[in-house]
């Protein structure tokens, strides 16, 4: 799970200096991007970073791999504070934001038993929210799991728990250290600042937050989708932080369930016209989508989502449930709150 997340350092060498670390990015461990806070997994990217490649192999996290140590330096203290470090090589190191940094203004360095590297400004944020996709990148699939903690390969049913983990979230209480995962019996390191968890554009109901027990800078959710758990996953701050990356909750392939069969369909743009890929914000679009399936004779409720991608948010449009037992189905189309405005004629053909 320790590569899931990362925003980005890096860092650079003079080229007389050939040993000397360099850094140049960083990232958010588990989206590869925005902003981080204290107690984020991060990656920094450079080179000369470290004499070879090596990894934690328990917690407390070390400070130091291989003799290459991350120093996070706070103005207001009179030393750097040196980070834990998940993982190193020559040109990326995978680490942990101290929870004791006060100051929102940081700067993040290097040090080799060859020289220290340039640093590298930092502004942190009270919360970073980042994700934890099933590829590692903050993209695609979340990283999900039912209340018996194995892995949802499918569309949960409603009502139950669905327990997700993420980085960024912030300060806990009671206060967490730096390297080590959460408390494994109470006091529980539950997450301090409140947010908001979408699941497709319905608000879930965060019933538990909190560091994750034995995984340092990660942090467990448990929610409980208010509808059907399908589409979009997202933290929205309520205040002075961004939303983090968007990914989906898990399906299951398509055809291979219990309730439909033969499934196909298509979407054509009418306008803006002559564009199989809208690359800019119309501020107005309108499609037809098209949808054919066989319903199962064993099928059970299920929900049919029309979407749209803008940017690299997907938008729910409209969503159908079907309820094949009361032989009924309800369309719902969704408000949304996006600078695009969606126009979407649904033509749809099934059988049972």
């Amino acid at each position: 799970m320790h590569h899931a997340l990362r925003p980005f350092l890096s860092c650079r060498h003079p080229a007389s200096l050939r040993t000397t670390p360099h850094c140049s990015q960083r990232r958010k461990w588990a989206s590869f991007s925005g902003n981080l806070s204290p107690g984020a997994l991060a990656s920094m990217f450079g080179f000369n970073l470290a004499s070879g490649t090596s990894a934690a192999q328990s917690l407390p996290l070390p400070t130091d791999l291989l003799g290459t140590q991350v120093l996070v330096k706070d103005p207001s203290m009179p030393n750097a504070i040196v980070a834990p470090l998940y993982f190193v090589s020559p040109g990326q190191i995978n680490f942990e934001i101290p929870f004791e940094v006060v100051r929102t203004n940081i700067s993040i360095s290097v040090s080799t038993p060859h020289g220290a590297s340039n640093a590298i400004a930092l502004n942190l944020t009270p919360m970073a929210p980042g994700i934890f996709s099933q590829t590692a990148d903050g993209k695609g699939t979340a990283l999900a799991f039912d209340p018996n903690f194995k892995p949802l390969t499918d569309t949960p049913s409603l009502g139950s728990t669905v327990i997700l983990y993420a980085t960024g979230l912030g300060a806990t209480t009671p206060s967490a250290t730096s390297g080590y995962g959460g408390n494994i019996s109470p006091p529980f390191n539950e997450v301090a600042t409140p947010f908001d968890l979408y699941i497709g554009n319905s608000k879930a109901t965060v019933a538990w937050v909190g560091l994750a027990p034995g995984f340092a800078g990660v942090y467990q959710l448990n929610v409980v989708p208010s509808g059907e758990a399908v589409g979009d996953v997202v933290i929205y701050c309520r205040s002075m932080c961004d939303q983090s990356n968007h990914v989906q909750m898990p399906q299951a392939p398509l055809n291979s369930g219990t309730n439909t069969a033969n499934v196909i369909g298509s979407v054509k743009l009418l306008y803006p016209a002559s564009q199989p890929t809208i690359t800019f914000s119309s501020g107005f679009v309108v499609a037809t989508v098209s949808a054919r399936f066989d319903i199962k004779p064993s099928a059970s409720r299920f929900t049919l989502s029309v979407v749209a991608k803008v940017g690299s948010t997907t938008v729910d449009g409209t969503t159908i449930q079907f309820d094949p037992v009361l032989g009924q189905f309800t369309a719902t189309v969704h408000h949304q709150h996006w600078h695009v405005v969606l126009a979407i004629f649904l033509k749809l053909e099934f059988k049972c």
